[in-house]
């Protein structure tokens, strides 16, 4: 399987999909989250939280990861030219990526693109941003500087959420799912959530509500004042093409009023 994945990224056979993120006041699409999808030509789908692995073990994640944030610029171009000037696409960087790959390259795709720097969005896990001996918080300044977004992905996770915020100064906050699957029944995740709000409003954060499945847990989390919301309740993660059909018929996510 490690010789098919290098022939995939070698052969530039990683596809990359988007999964919508809705603007919970407006109910539209706003941003897209990148993800990648390999379908391995002997097993067909390989889950992501397998090849990554695979890749960051053997030293490919830096080929992969170029090829995903080539692929998401390219397709934000085109959704720029079709008129929708207003989105962003959220890229995920794996921890090994900063540590082990010069990052450097990232610039050169924007500019090639074409694209503004804030129209680009860099996730990185809560773990990895509290790693320590890379140059990590040095990247994320300078990243940070050009425009760039940088947002905080599966927060709540981490054994220091705080020092995770203090220390990378991110626009985004993004709650693990784990969080939002039980926040109809479980007061621990409602209280969760409400303190992130809360914390959210006084540092000027934006928050995303991940794996967002059912109405009722929207409800919830307009009542809470949660910014944005991604997740299979609006759309799972989808190609390219279905993206764009998104953004042209203009799809609304129908959020609930909250009682």
């Amino acid at each position: 399987m490690k010789d098919r994945l290098i022939k995939a990224i070698s052969e530039y056979k990683i596809q990359v999909y988007y999964q919508p993120i809705i603007d919970i006041e407006t109910g539209k699409v706003c941003k897209f989250e990148a993800l990648t999808r390999w379908f391995d030509e002997e097993e067909g789908y390989i889950s992501p939280v397998i090849f990554i692995e695979m890749a960051e073990k053997y030293g490919l994640i830096g080929d992969l990861g170029k090829i995903v944030f080539d692929k998401a610029c390219c397709d934000l171009a085109g959704m720029r030219q079709q008129g929708f000037t207003d989105i962003c696409i959220s890229i995920n960087r794996s921890v090994r990526e900063f540590s082990n790959c010069d990052q450097k390259y990232i610039y050169d795709i924007i500019e090639r693109y074409n694209l503004p720097f804030d129209k680009i969005m860099i996730e990185i896990t809560e773990s990895a941003a509290l790693d320590e001996g890379n140059n990590i918080l040095e990247l994320l300044s300078e990243f940070s500087q050009k425009g760039i977004s940088i947002a905080i992905d599966d927060f709540g996770t981490g054994y220091s959420s705080m020092s995770a915020i203090i220390a990378n100064k991110p626009n985004i906050i993004k709650i693990d799912r784990s969080f939002i699957i039980d926040i109809e029944h479980s007061v621990e995740s409602q209280i969760l959530v409400s303190l992130v709000m809360d914390m959210s409003r006084k540092l000027n954060l934006d928050v995303v509500a991940e794996g967002v499945e059912s109405e009722a847990q929207v409800r919830i989390l307009s009542k809470m004042g949660c910014h944005y919301i991604q997740g299979f309740y609006f759309s799972p993660a989808v190609e390219i093409e279905q993206a764009m059909r998104l953004l042209e018929q203009n799809e609304v996510c129908t959020i609930p009023a909250y009682v």
